[in-house]
């Protein structure tokens, strides 16, 4: 077991006399609403647990499926790419182009929105990702891209994206997976990563040339039995965490690789437990976030604060998270860092994201609301 793994709940890092502050909102206890199986299924209706626990099944199926496409040998020539998507589509984009410095061959754009950068031209790949095949956003940026010329390549499951690739004779991989889009991350995630090694776009440094997600996909094994639903309170971390936050404000923290993993954890608060959250990065945050944690003052008693930490940081992002949890601590702000398990850059991504899945998964039972539907935003959908 990494020193990094959850199984072991950790040490609290709270400064705060406050009983709220010093203690989990709820107090974690055996048999408590997170051990009681039947009241956790009863909760769960779309059955939310089985997707979370699925991604290292997803991620390799995905890979075995997409190993066989072939891409135009034109699109191996970009100069640039750009990858668009939204929501939980959109996630697995930054994930996959996240990836260390020197590891990227190319500039690698991710987009959220309906218009194209003006960067994009003959010379780039523009990869176009939905699960649904429905977002509007991709269907506008996509066909702008053709229009300009770009090399482009759909990701769906289906819908209006298959529809329009297959009338313009796009390229495009065609997935399978019953699921909330943000549920079905190992599939998005793994396609877009396997375009960025495929097209060397990313530069394959790994000892695993030919499979390097295998390593991660083991790791998220592992680690899968000491935090899911089976794992009790009392060894399992993501329900201490969840407890943690229960009627707290969580705001995520992360760095370097794991920058797009504390916007997951933010996102998965909000879609998984109906939760406000928010996120932000080192360094920037110490040149701004860090100068507001004075007011006001029920911050001590209504935040949460979750450090994500990688072994990859530069040595002086490193020295600003440790001087930030000083400054929480001065201000009697709960906070618990979250150390990557792992020894590369997926895994620790990977590993992490599935903590954070866990986390925002009990917080939903605590919060007794069913993880899965979105009702607001299948809402604002309708009201466009």
């Amino acid at each position: 077991m990494p020193k990094t793994s959850p199984a072991k709940k950790p040490s609290s890092k709270k400064s705060s006399p406050s009983p709220k502050s010093s203690t989990p909102s709820h107090t974690p206890h055996p048999n408590g609403p997170l051990d009681d199986h039947e009241h956790m299924a009863g909760i769960d209706v779309g059955n939310m647990a089985h997707a979370i626990a699925d991604l290292p099944n997803q991620i390799e199926n995905c890979w075995k499926e997409i190993s066989t496409f072939k891409l135009p040998a034109s699109y191996k020539k970009a100069k640039n790419i750009v990858i668009v998507g939204m929501g939980g589509s959109g996630i697995g984009n930054d994930l996959a182009s996240e990836a260390l410095p020197g590891q990227k061959r190319i500039p690698i754009t991710t987009l959220r929105d309906y218009d194209v950068p003006g960067c994009v031209d003959k010379d780039t790949l523009f990869i176009s990702v939905s699960y649904s095949g429905g977002t509007e956003e991709v269907l506008s940026a996509t066909e702008q891209a053709r229009k300009k010329g770009a090399k482009v390549f759909c990701i769906c499951s289906g819908g209006k994206l298959k529809a329009w690739a297959t009338k313009k004779d796009v390229p495009m991989f065609q997935f399978t997976y019953k699921a909330m889009p943000r549920a079905a991350l190992g599939y998005l995630f793994t396609a877009v990563l396997w375009t960025l090694y495929e097209t060397g776009a990313l530069i394959n440094e790994g000892k695993n040339k030919k499979e390097p997600l295998s390593n991660a996909v083991q790791a998220l094994r592992d680690l899968i039995p000491h935090l899911d639903p089976t794992c009790t309170t009392q060894d399992n971390n993501a329900k201490y965490l969840a407890y943690l936050c229960y009627d707290r404000l969580p705001i995520v923290f992360g760095a370097g690789i794991l920058t797009s993993v504390a916007k997951r954890f933010k996102t998965q608060f909000n879609e998984n437990a109906k939760s406000f959250a928010f996120w932000d990065t080192f360094p920037e945050l110490n040149h701004n976030t860090a100068e507001g944690v004075t007011y006001p003052d029920r911050i001590r008693e209504d935040a949460c604060v979750f450090l994500l930490e990688n072994s990859f940081d530069h040595p002086q992002t490193q020295k600003r998270i440790d001087i930030f949890k000083k400054l929480l601590e001065e201000h009697g702000i709960v906070y618990e860092s979250i150390e990557a398990p792992g020894d590369d850059v997926w895994t620790q991504k990977l590993c992490t994201i599935l903590i954070g899945d866990y986390v925002t998964y009990y917080l939903a039972i605590l919060n007794k609301v069913d993880p899965t539907p979105v009702t607001t935003i299948e809402w604002t959908k309708k009201q466009l």
